[in-house]
């Protein structure tokens, strides 16, 4: 029997980042089997993915508040109700409710460690109370379930699916693309090319990698999303070329020499397995969803989350191997994510 399932997400981004072709890929699939996929995200001005996404899902729309979405999902009469990030986890979650729809919350980003009292009893509240009726938790690193389970959730209700991204777009550069790629940048050839991700600075670690390159060797620092403030720091120690906004981001992958990750806090960030995907060596900060992802890839570098460690690290020489990157694209890439998925909507 044929069935409408509608996915929810609080997302913001005006690219579509890795998150979108999985939904896309994932429709595409679904659609052959009969089955309907539908998306319903955050209103973005400034979005440039909208309408190429919106050709391959049953319907899309774009919303701006949350008694829009609770709008929008009665009207969709969803079998199944995909919610992804938190943001409107309720009022999707309520509108299938009312409708008898089942509801999966798919958890994307880390839980805060050490939050206070209140906090965590709301999260408890939310989980326990308001989720009772959500019929599977799926989480991006197995730290993530470990989370689900100590607030009380049992292990049956919580799925482990690790993200994947699209390894035809993400991939290794020819000699050309490469050169090309960094000539688009200003980038010199001899350069030695950092690439950072750094949208907020406790989080993402912006303090700790700035620090760092008071003591590594010279390099050019590639960051994307930084703020003003990492801008400043950044450039105030090396050649520094700031992105507030990249529509592509394969590009900058080919063009650097290594992914600096010195992450305080992540889940399972796209990021990381895009870089290794497209043959990029990766340094990354040892806190366990960072692990779980470089056991299954050799060419991430673990290393203790302070400065000058990261300095040692940024000293040291990696070289792109294509041998061991075809194995790394085959456990990331987006045919084991949309299998996965299939299964989690026939059990």
């Amino acid at each position: 029997m044929s069935r409408h399932i509608v996915h929810v997400a609080d997302y913001g981004n005006p690219a579509p980042g890795s998150f979108v072709p999985a939904i896309v890929a994932l429709a595409n699939d679904l659609h052959l089997a009969g089955d309907r996929c539908s998306l319903i995200v955050k209103r973005v001005d400034d979005a440039v993915w909208h309408e190429a996404a919106a050709r391959n899902l049953h319907s899309f729309a774009a919303a701006s508040t949350r008694a829009e979405v609770f709008r929008l999902l009665r009207r969709e009469a969803p079998d199944v109700v995909h919610v992804h990030f938190a943001g409107w986890s309720f009022p999707a979650t309520a509108a299938a409710y009312t409708q008898g729809a089942r509801v999966i919350w798919h958890l994307h980003s880390s839980m805060e460690n050490g939050a206070g009292r209140l906090r965590r009893l709301a999260r408890a509240g939310k989980y326990n109370w308001f989720g009772a009726g959500v019929h599977r938790f799926v989480v991006v690193s197995d730290s993530l379930r470990r989370a689900m389970i100590d607030m009380g959730i049992s292990p049956k209700r919580v799925k482990l699916l690790r993200n994947a991204v699209d390894t035809a777009h993400f991939r290794p550069p020819s000699a050309q693309e490469r050169r090309r790629a960094r000539e688009t940048l200003g980038i010199a050839q001899g350069d030695r090319v950092v690439l950072y991700f750094g949208r907020d600075i406790d989080i993402k670690g912006a303090d700790i990698l700035w620090e760092a390159l008071d003591g590594s060797p010279p390099v050019v620092l590639l960051g994307v999303g930084l703020p003003p403030r990492a801008v400043a720091e950044f450039s105030a120690r090396v050649p520094t070329i700031a992105l507030p906004f990249v529509a592509d981001v394969a590009p900058l992958y080919w063009a650097a020499d290594l992914l600096a990750m010195p992450s305080r806090r992540e889940a399972a960030p796209y990021t990381m397995l895009e870089a290794l995907c497209s043959g990029l060596p990766v340094i990354a900060s040892n806190i366990a969803p960072l692990v779980e992802i470089a056991a299954e890839a050799p060419r991430v570098l673990l290393v203790s989350n302070d400065p000058a460690t990261f300095a040692r690290a940024l000293s040291m020489r990696f070289e792109r191997h294509g041998v061991e990157v075809e194995a790394v694209r085959a456990r990331f890439g987006l045919d084991r994510w949309v299998e996965e998925m299939r299964r989690l909507y026939a059990a």
